[in-house]
């Protein structure tokens, strides 16, 4: 749901269920993504991803908030549950490094840092990643919802 109206895709996604129908949600809570083995690089993309997502109107934290937002949109029975969500770093690393090329001229136009910054994190992360044992992992929060009509 990284939209800039989320209260509105929920609406619509309620209006959608049938009476007694179940919506299931599952979000992050991006600024809470760290790697096992701990690095600033890591820690400082994340941080600008977030920061991205703000300078786009939208929430990459709002898995912390999704039993909020269903309660605000009409949903009358919500269950919520906050989880730790991990990922070995082999299996999260080529999803996260063609992320950062998908965000790089973004994070630039935004002025939340330079290409050669962003090269310098994909580098750092790139390494990071392969030199990565089998027990390392990334992980983050995740907000869980059922929300019934």
């Amino acid at each position: 749901m990284h939209q800039t109206n989320p209260q509105a895709a929920l609406e619509k996604m309620r209006a959608l269920l049938k009476p007694g129908g179940v919506l299931v949600l599952q979000e992050s809570q991006m600024s809470t993504m760290h790697f096992s083995e701990g690095s600033l690089e890591y820690d400082e993309f994340i941080r600008v991803i977030v920061d991205l997502g703000k300078h786009k109107g939208m929430d990459f934290d709002i898995g912390s908030r999704l039993d909020k937002l269903c309660a605000e949109v009409g949903f009358e029975k919500i269950g919520y549950e906050p989880m730790e969500f991990r990922i070995q770093t082999k299996e999260a690393a080529p999803s996260l490094l063609a992320r950062i090329d998908e965000l790089r001229d973004g994070i630039v136009d935004a002025g939340l840092s330079t290409h050669e910054k962003v090269d310098y994190w994909k580098e750092s992360i790139t390494r990071l990643f392969s030199e990565a044992g089998p027990s390392t992992y990334t992980a983050s929060k995740q907000g869980y919802a059922l929300a019934w009509r």
